[in-house]
Order: structure tokens, then sequence, then C-alpha cells
């Protein structure tokens, strides 16, 4: 189940991203038309801060999201709903063989 809405909120993630970039190629493109006319100061700098205004929503809430999604895992880790997988991970310090200091080397070698 929490896998599941890991999975959700990290594609809710991924589309706020492309909306995100919808909006500043949308804005890039406004801004190009708008060059072209003849607009004072003031009302430009209203403009365009209408237009950054869905790109800033879409930031944060990537960014709300991108924190939710830090919580779920480490809520799941810690309740043991997600594990670790990777190889290395099955090998803990009791099934490892010790490793020998040098100074243990050399008293082997010396005889009694």
């Amino acid at each position: 189940m929490l896998s599941i809405i890991i999975l959700l909120v990290f594609t809710l993630m991924l589309i706020s991203l492309f909306i995100g970039l919808y909006f500043l190629f949308s804005n890039k493109q406004s801004k190009q038309i708008s060059d072209q006319s003849p607009v004072s100061s003031s009302e430009e700098h209203n403009q365009n801060n209408d237009s950054m205004d869905p790109l800033l929503k879409s930031l944060s809430l990537r960014v709300t999201l991108a924190l939710v999604l830090l919580l779920l895992l480490i809520i799941g880790f810690l309740n043991g709903n997600l594990r670790n997988h990777a190889p290395w991970s099955a090998m803990s310090p009791k099934t490892m063989s010790p490793q020998k200091m040098p100074s243990q080397y050399i008293n082997e070698n010396k005889e009694p």
C-alpha cells in the first residue's frame, strides 16, 4: 500500500515538473510577443509577475511533493514496510570474514 502511495506522489511530482516546463516555455514566448508591442514598464512588470505565478506555484507544489516523498520513504524504512534489496546489504558484519590488522600478521609469524 505504501509503495503505491510513493509511486503516486512520484508521478505527481513528474507531472508538476512538466507543467512547470510548459509554463516556462509559454512565458518565454509571451515575453517575445510582448517585446514587440509597446507597453509601459509598470504594466510589463505586472504581466511578468502574473506569468511567473503559475511557474512559482508549480515549483512550490513540486518541492512540497518531494518533501512528502522523502517523509514517506523514511517512514517506510523505519516501519519495515520498505526494505533494501541491494546485494551488498545482505552481507552483515557477522557473515563477513574478519580482517586482521597488520600487527596480528606479524605476531603470527613470530616463533614462541
